[in-house]
């Protein structure tokens, strides 16, 4: 559960830190998000076991990874997104 969390704290930092520094929504595309829980999970179970001893690979954790990342992407979608356009079919003004 500790990978799944990783790659959702991962893409939720990133895309707070565009915000913040950017000024804007930057890290809100899944395509964006699954390559960056990948390549960050491909650097945790591939490189860092050639350089830490008690660090073990395993795939099953990449997966993890990008899962978080998507659990991430999916809230955000929920939350904000699907939200603003909701608002704007079901407005009142329109139903009249």
């Amino acid at each position: 559960m500790n990978d799944v969390l990783a790659g959702f704290l991962l893409s939720g930092g990133t895309g707070l830190m565009g915000w913040v520094f950017l000024g804007r929504k930057w890290f809100t595309r899944l395509r964006s998000i699954v390559l960056l829980t990948f390549s960050a999970g491909v650097f945790w179970e591939g490189i860092t076991p050639l350089y830490l001893t008690h660090s073990v690979r395993d795939p099953w954790d990449l997966a993890a990874y990008i899962s978080g990342g998507i659990l991430y992407w999916s809230l955000f979608f929920l939350l904000f997104v699907y939200n603003e356009h909701k608002d704007l079919r079901f407005s009142e003004d329109r139903l009249s």
